[in-house]
């Protein structure tokens, strides 16, 4: 039995609170995705309005399963994303195919109404939590989830 679970066991007191909220970040700039196809050397260029090149990067190869080298991903000065850009959405796959299809750069952009609605961190959390306390009202443990 670990610890929590021991403190629950014995707890005189057992508070429970249920609640949620609506997680919505609201970065400065705005989500966005340019991908320049190249079809001379076959080679796709991102660039993102985020960070974390190297990830960017292993996941396009894992979408396309492609080779490193043609997946080239150049980050700019971003402010900071709260974690709502770190994650491969699937409109990075559109603005792929659309490049290459039309031949020339695409560049896509989210809309702020979009964002609140379908970013990953943008959607309703559900928090159930529960406090154990002995008998003089002493926190013993907490667990949520």
């Amino acid at each position: 039995m670990d610890a929590t679970t021991a403190a629950f066991a014995g707890a005189t007191h057992i508070a429970k609170l249920q609640t949620s909220c609506s997680v919505s970040p609201a970065c400065r700039s705005k989500r966005r995705r340019d991908r320049i196809y190249d079809p001379d050397t076959k080679r796709y260029t991102l660039h993102p309005a985020a960070a974390a090149s190297y990830a960017r990067s292993t996941s396009w190869r894992a979408c396309w399963a492609c080779r490193p080298p043609r997946w080239p991903v150049e980050c700019g000065d971003v402010g900071g994303n709260f974690g709502t850009r770190n994650a491969f959405y699937p409109e990075f796959a559109l603005v792929a195919w659309a490049a290459r299809r039309v031949g020339r750069p695409v560049k896509w952009t989210c809309e702020r109404s979009e964002a609140f609605a379908c970013d990953y961190q943008g959607r309703d959390q559900v928090i159930q939590a529960e406090l154990a306390l002995d008998a003089s009202g002493r926190f013993l443990a907490l667990r949520a989830r």
